[in-house]
């Protein structure tokens, strides 16, 4: 296939996968985990004590996780770019 056989949305959505590529987030080259650690002992702990609160810890411990990897900026780049 030739470069005239994609349509202009098709080499444009190319261009754009390729500046996402370009601008990928690199992880912190030290990670801070004291917020991390501190959820998960806090739900082990509730498991353990029977007091879990109905909460979305999954969605909690992704965002801890990413922010302690990536940094606070790793949701504003994800919004741009999903």
């Amino acid at each position: 296939m030739g470069i005239r056989d994609y349509t202009e949305k098709e080499l444009q959505d190319e261009l754009d996968r390729r500046e996402l590529i370009k601008n990928k987030p690199i992880p912190l080259a030290e990670s801070d985990l004291k917020t991390l650690k501190k959820m998960a002992v806090e739900h082990v702990d509730n498991i353990l004590n029977k007091t879990v609160e109905e909460t979305d810890y999954k969605f909690q411990f992704y965002v801890v996780s990413m922010k302690a990897i990536y940094g606070d900026n790793i949701f504003e780049w994800i919004r741009n770019n999903e």
